[in-house]
């Protein structure tokens, strides 16, 4: 008996489904739904950019709260459908940082997280430099827990890194 024929059956229902789903996304290039975005990132491994700047002061790092950790964290962001890595990096710059960054042209280190609740990521490490100042505003105080976003330059590795980023350890520790 051949069970087959309700198998390829099930698969074209499943890809007009996808097909649907594909068409109602005006352009990818904006960013997914959150339905779709859950979904892949279940699926398939993440590419994203993380922007290391370091200086005499230490590595500029912001405070992430999310449903699975909190912590100092690099920052960086998931590069989007056919968006080139430099507009990625401008992009985090911009949104996580409040200024325009310079970045080497090639990362200085790519890592791969695999086993996470979130997804599996490969991150792209690029060394950055920030020519003007950080917002004032966004700037840790150390007063009490920061804020959402907050930014602090660290030296060394943080007591409370976010644990999803234990493998820039090395990276903090080390200064230029």
């Amino acid at each position: 008996m051949d069970n087959s024929e309700p198998h390829r059956a099930d698969n074209r229902s499943a890809e007009a489904e996808l097909n649907a789903i594909l068409k109602s996304i005006p352009d990818p290039r904006g960013g997914l739904p959150d339905e779709v975005f859950h979904f892949i990132r279940q699926v398939t491994p993440l590419l994203n950019v993380d922007l290391l700047v370091q200086c005499e002061k230490g590595t500029l790092l912001a405070w992430r709260e999310d449903e699975y950790h909190v912590g100092w964290h690099i920052p960086g962001g998931i590069v989007r459908f056919r968006e080139p890595l430099r507009a990625r990096i401008d992009a985090v710059a911009d949104i996580e940082l409040g200024v325009a960054v310079e970045s080497d042209p090639e990362p200085c280190a790519m890592n791969e997280l695999r086993d996470h609740p979130r997804g599996h990521f490969l991150s792209l490490l690029y060394r950055c430099r920030v020519h003007a100042e950080l917002p004032v505003s966004r700037m840790y105080s150390g007063s009490r827990r920061p804020a959402k976003g907050a930014l602090s330059w660290i030296r060394g590795v943080p007591a409370d890194l976010y644990p999803a980023q234990q493998f820039y350890a090395g990276w903090l520790a080390a200064i230029p």
